[in-house]
């Protein structure tokens, strides 16, 4: 009766070892499954904020380009005035349309500064969330790596305890096979004793003197 009650016994704590062991697997996979997610997400997101920082930084450009070619235009019709002024003291008018236009386009190159500043902020803070995005999906990483060998590790010391409780039920059915197998072949032998006459009693040889 011990031996079926400590069977039993194993068997039970067998199948909830195996129930705890399922229940951890699905925990761990679906805490990896949104770690995962969270991971992918973030990298979509960096990868948005590089094309649009990419976007700026050509916005950029183009401006840099429009300014040094206004800037350009802005000392060739300087120099133009100059030479106009010397040679044509009749066209005042003319000219000062001109210096208007000139004036014209120093607010376009102060404005375009201005538009330059500001995108230059905005990269700078872009930049700043890049690499706070960039250390987040650091962090997420490592989440994932811990969980796996987590995982890993708790599936090994519950297939060590498992395969240790194999064990033992194997050796206690092993000595109940074998406690039967005894009885079995000590009822012939009883059976045998039961049947014969008694005899009667006598001294041992050696033993008379005594």
């Amino acid at each position: 009766m011990e031996d079926a009650a400590a069977k039993i016994h194993s068997q039970t704590h067998l199948l909830q070892m195996a129930q705890e062991k399922k229940q951890m697997e699905l925990s761990h996979k679906r805490a990896r499954i949104e770690l995962e997610k969270a991971a992918h997400s973030s990298a979509r997101d960096f990868e948005r904020e590089v094309d649009r920082n990419q976007d700026l930084l050509t916005r950029i450009k183009k401006l840099e380009e429009r300014e040094a070619e206004t800037a350009q235009v802005l000392n060739e019709q300087t120099e133009m005035n100059k030479a106009l002024r010397k040679t044509m003291e009749g066209q005042n008018k003319k000219l000062e349309e001109k210096d208007s236009k000139i004036s014209n386009t120093n607010e376009a190159i102060c404005t375009l500064r201005d538009e330059i500043r500001e995108l230059n902020h905005k990269i700078k803070n872009q930049e700043i969330q890049l690499a706070t995005q960039a250390t987040e999906n650091e962090s997420l990483q490592e989440q994932v790596e811990y969980q796996r060998r987590e995982t890993k590790e708790n599936s090994s010391l519950l297939k060590e305890e498992s395969e240790g409780l194999r064990r033992k039920l194997e050796r206690l059915e092993k000595i109940k096979e074998d406690m039967v197998n005894l009885e079995l072949e000590k009822e012939p032998a009883l059976e045998g004793l039961s049947s014969c006459p008694r005899l009667p009693s006598q001294p041992l040889p050696g033993n008379a003197g005594f």
